[in-house]
This record gives C-alpha cells, structure tokens and sequence, in this order.
C-alpha cells in the first residue's frame, strides 16, 4: 500500500485521528510522529508506524490535523517537492 503520513498538533486531543485511522489504514500504511504513536491505543500502535523525518520514505500523501503552523511545519520537511497534501483544521 502506499504511504500516507498522518500529522497532529501534539497538544490537541488525538479523538480526531483515533476517528480516522481505520478507513485510513484500509487504502494506506500510515505513519505518524513518535511522539504521537506513542500515545495511540497498542491495537492502533501495532500497526501504525513511525514517522522519522528526513528518514522515512517519501509518502504518497501527507494529511493534517491542525493549523497554519503545521502546514509550515510540512514546508520545512517537504522542501524540494511536498506530495499531495490535505489539510483539516483542528487547532
């Protein structure tokens, strides 16, 4: 499956992606950030990976949960070429 990297204010409440991962994960193999994953329920954990910038491959899609300052967060990992990108407002 291609690659999806999922990304969340660390300090808003991870109802939102808990909601979203099981239809993600159907088309996806979904990363998130350590800190996030480790925050994540271990039925979830178990098969969501890690997202290590600069390190991870590149993703096929990149979604958001949060605001303008995660969108410039992903300007910075993304520099040369961001993939698609989907925002959701959260924050």
């Amino acid at each position: 499956p291609l690659l999806l990297i999922l990304l969340k204010k660390h300090s808003d409440p991870s109802s939102e992606l808990l909601s979203i991962l099981p239809s993600l994960k159907s088309h996806f193999r979904v990363e998130v950030e350590a800190e996030v994953h480790g925050k994540l329920p271990e039925e979830i954990r178990e098969t969501t990976g890690v997202y290590v910038p600069f390190e991870s491959p590149q993703p096929a899609q990149i979604m958001t949960i949060g605001g303008d300052g995660l969108l410039l967060y992903v300007s910075t990992l993304f520099q040369k070429s961001c993939p698609p990108l989907l925002p959701i407002a959260g924050g």
